[in-house]
């Protein structure tokens, strides 16, 4: 028998940036409880500001692991913009998730 704790851990850790609460429940809405039917649930963290973003992950790492699976970033937020958030994240985390930053413009198609 599978205990509450293990199944908890075994959930991936996706952490979502926007200072917009209407896109931040957007994007909880369109993922979901499971992203695919072959993946684990799970577990969504919600940051509006940067340094809120940067302290979770900070505590994270000092106990060796950064937590989070999957970072999903709007690239729209201000001041500090989800590029900008991304670059940092993949500067400072050794072996950093996917970074996955979305844009409204079509002028940032190309990223």
């Amino acid at each position: 028998m599978v205990s509450e704790a293990s199944t908890a851990q075994k959930k991936k850790q996706i952490a979502i940036y926007s200072d917009d609460s209407s896109v931040r429940a957007s994007i909880v809405l369109a993922l979901g409880n499971r992203i695919a039917d072959d993946l684990p649930e799970h577990e969504i963290h919600e940051f509006a500001t940067g340094p809120a973003l940067r302290l979770y992950v900070d505590g994270k790492a000092r106990s060796g692991d950064h937590g989070i699976d999957l970072f999903i970033l709007d690239g729209e937020s201000a001041p500090e913009g989800g590029m900008g958030v991304a670059r940092q994240l993949k500067d400072e985390l050794f072996n950093c998730p996917p970074v996955l930053v979305m844009t409204a413009r079509k002028e940032d198609a190309w990223l």
